[in-house]
């Protein structure tokens, strides 16, 4: 049976994955350089989470988590002013 450090490993890597595909389907987007960083970055905290310290893992995921709130109240406002709210 898998330990719980190979899993948490496994999961990250998959999550890495999941995030690098979902920034390559971004860039057809006509907003894509907002959410192409946000899933690069996400992908980047997945991918060196072993690999470097947790200080910097924390601030990249800090940045991640600011940058996916920007671009919520972004898209809340945007559907405000165009009265899909």
């Amino acid at each position: 049976m898998a330990t719980a450090s190979k899993l948490y490993t496994l999961w990250s890597l998959l999550m890495a994955a999941l995030f690098a595909y979902s920034a390559s389907v971004q860039l057809n987007d006509p907003d894509w350089y907002f959410w192409f960083p946000l899933y690069v970055v996400a992908c980047v905290v997945n991918l060196m989470n072993r690999a470097i310290s947790s200080k910097r893992i924390k601030q990249f995921a800090e940045a991640a988590l600011w940058l996916g709130m920007f671009l919520f109240l972004k898209v809340v406002a945007e559907n405000g002013i165009s009265g899909f709210c």
